[in-house]
Order: structure tokens, then C-alpha cells, then sequence
């Protein structure tokens, strides 16, 4: 372990999520690798989430609960980012948690590569199989990252994505992804992580699967959770989030705009 370094800033962002939320604070604190952080953003629940965040901070010297007015998920994540003092960022939904090797595997991976991105097992609650990811285990850089990047990073000619657009499940240098994270407006409040996570890779140099490996990110299902397709304003978020992707994405790479119109 390096002196002074804190290798691992896992970010949580709560609302609400008195139900769950201890699973998900456990799981960390579970870890077989213990140097991290973990940062709990309150994102203004009115019910006892940041009590219960709170509780576990003050036996938890590596434990940092923030607390802000309610303003989503992105506001949420970019708070805990300002605060992270990691090498890596890991982003973890309130109701979900890792598996316990998680932090361990991904230590692994950056002592023997040192990518810029690593990409673990995804799994969710009412499987269990993990989530296809559509490259083999591997470290990706040059011609190899490009071919992914131009070919199916977002939807490949079969309707396929190289990996779940999101952050879960994936662990960022934050020299990477920070730029990338703080630049989402405020105003895209669907697929937001995705688009954080596209942003990221076209400024990586390299890229680490261990999809096959102990590390797992594990998602957690709700019963009767109302899909977005109910929501009114649901094709406005989308128009909104593909005019980001037309004016900012397409600048760093024309070859993604097939991937776009098929996606």
C-alpha cells in the first residue's frame, strides 16, 4: 500500500435510500482492499438516509458524507467528485452494491497496466448471470481501443454495445474522467451516465476488461419500479440528450455518428 495515496474514492449518491443504503455502505466496508475512500452524497432525502449515512461515518475515519439540496444524480455525483482524493473513481448507486474482491482485482489490474479505464463483471439482483460484455478480458490501447471506439462502442451494425453505457461497474482514473463528468449540463436527466462514460473513453489511452474475474458490480432490482416509458416528458430528455451527443460527441469522432443513428 502506497503511503499518503488513497488508490480508490468510491462515490455514492443518495436520495431516499434509507431501504437500501446500508447493504450498499457494507459491501465497501467488506472489501478484502482497504485503501479507499468512501463519499456519500445526500442529495437531499427527506426521509433518514443521511442519519444513517452519518452514523456509519463516525466509526469510519474513510467515510465522507456530504449533503446538498436535491438536484440528481449527475449534481450528486459531480459533489463527491470535488471531493474525491483517489487515483480511481468508482461510482455506486445507493441501492446496489460490489462484491468483495472488487477493489482488489481492479488494484491488480492497475499495478500490472495501468489503464485508464477498468471494466469488471455487472450483475443484477433477479439474475444469476452477469451482463454480456462484448470484448474479451483484455488490456485495449492503441489500434485495438480505436477499433472498439469506431466499431461498437455505443451499437455495432448487429444492434450490440461493447459495454453497458453507464458507470456502474467501471472503475475511472479521475484524471480522466473528471473533465468529462463536470461537463454534462444538468439539463440531460437521461442517459447522462452513459454519455459520461462515452465522453471518458475518447480520452483514454487504454482500457482494462476483467469482466471474467471476482470484481462485480451488483445491481439491484426493484419490484414494481415505474418504467421511464411512462414519463411525459420522456422523448424531450432524449431529444435533449442527442443534441449533446450531435454538438460535443461528434467532434471527437465523425466515425461514431452510424453508431449514434442505429443506437
Amino acid at each position: 500500500m502506497k503511503t499518503n495515496v488513497i488508490d480508490f474514492s468510491i462515490i455514492v449518491p443518495a436520495y431516499n435510500s434509507s431501504n437500501y443504503i446500508e447493504k450498499c455502505i457494507k459491501s465497501v466496508y467488506s472489501q478484502t482492499y482497504k485503501n479507499y475512500e468512501l463519499i456519500i452524497v445526500d442529495d437531499g432525502s427527506v426521509d433518514n438516509t443521511l442519519e444513517i449515512c452519518k452514523l456509519y461515518a463516525q466509526s469510519h475515519q474513510n467515510t465522507i458524507v456530504l449533503h446538498k439540496e436535491n438536484g440528481g444524480h449527475t449534481s450528486a455525483r459531480n459533489e463527491g467528485l470535488k471531493q474525491a482524493q483517489g487515483t480511481y473513481i468508482i461510482f455506486l448507486d445507493s441501492d446496489d452494491w460490489l462484491s468483495e474482491q472488487t477493489l482488489e482485482e481492479c488494484m491488480d489490474e492497475y499495478e500490472l497496466n495501468n489503464p485508464d479505464i477498468i471494466i469488471f463483471g455487472l450483475k443484477t439482483s433477479n439474475s444469476s448471470k452477469r451482463l454480456s460484455i462484448n470484448v474479451d478480458d483484455g488490456i485495449y490501447s492503441g489500434e485495438k481501443l480505436k477499433y472498439i471506439i469506431d466499431h461498437n462502442l455505443i451499437c455495432d451494425k448487429n444492434g450490440k454495445a461493447a459495454f453497458a453505457k453507464s458507470l456502474s461497474g467501471k472503475c475511472f482514473k479521475k484524471s480522466i474522467i473528471y473533465d468529462c463528468q463536470m461537463s454534462i449540463p444538468k439539463e440531460i436527466l437521461v442517459g447522462e451516465d452513459g454519455l459520461s462514460f462515452i465522453s471518458t473513453c475518447l480520452k483514454s489511452n487504454s482500457l482494462s476488461v476483467i469482466a471474467n474475474k471476482n470484481a462485480c458490480y451488483n445491481i439491484f432490482i426493484r419490484e414494481n419500479s415505474i418504467s421511464r416509458t411512462n414519463d411525459k416528458d420522456a422523448l424531450k430528455k432524449v431529444c435533449i440528450l442527442l443534441d449533446f451527443y450531435n454538438i460535443h460527441i461528434l467532434q471527437y469522432n465523425q466515425n461514431l455518428r452510424k453508431q449514434i443513428n442505429r443506437n
